[in-house]
């Protein structure tokens, strides 16, 4: 909703997707620490944009979708299209974001992303290709590129 705050919106996720075993501190707790371990901390009063609301900028608007995402601590998480309507810049940051949290904290990420840079197509450890839905290639990213060579 773009008349809330990142605190406001990553607050109300923890307290819908979080047990209610877990005390209110502890939800408090995680929902901070996420918003900082995603680079929101700087932004966590600021109100999400919209059309008619400035705010956040759209690498922000992704971070905070992906946050609400970690307040679980997946060990598998699902990105579609983590990168679209970002320009390079943004897009290389968030990739290389979500690419450290991954090593950190060992968790997989599977993403579908279209066309990137190879600034970020350097970041993926393993590409896989689909042509109508048949499998066309999954290797290390790495493998790909010596192909091409």
């Amino acid at each position: 909703m773009t008349t809330l705050t990142v605190r406001e919106v990553v607050c109300y996720s923890v307290q819908l997707q979080l047990l209610d075993s877990m005390s209110v501190p502890a939800k408090w707790a995680r929902a901070e620490a996420t918003m900082r371990e995603v680079g929101l901390a700087s932004a966590m009063d600021t109100r999400i944009s919209g059309w008619h609301v400035k705010g956040i900028n759209g690498g922000q608007r992704r971070r905070v979708s992906i946050c609400i995402e970690l307040l679980t601590r997946p060990s598998l998480l699902f990105l579609d299209e983590p990168t679209s309507g970002l320009d390079s810049a943004a897009a290389y940051h968030v990739v290389h974001w979500i690419a450290c949290l991954a090593r950190r904290e060992r968790m997989t990420v599977v993403a579908a992303v279209h066309q990137p840079r190879s600034e970020v197509f350097d970041l993926f450890d393993r590409l896989y290709l689909l042509a109508y839905g048949s499998t066309v290639f999954f290797n290390p990213a790495l493998v790909a590129v010596e192909g091409l060579l």
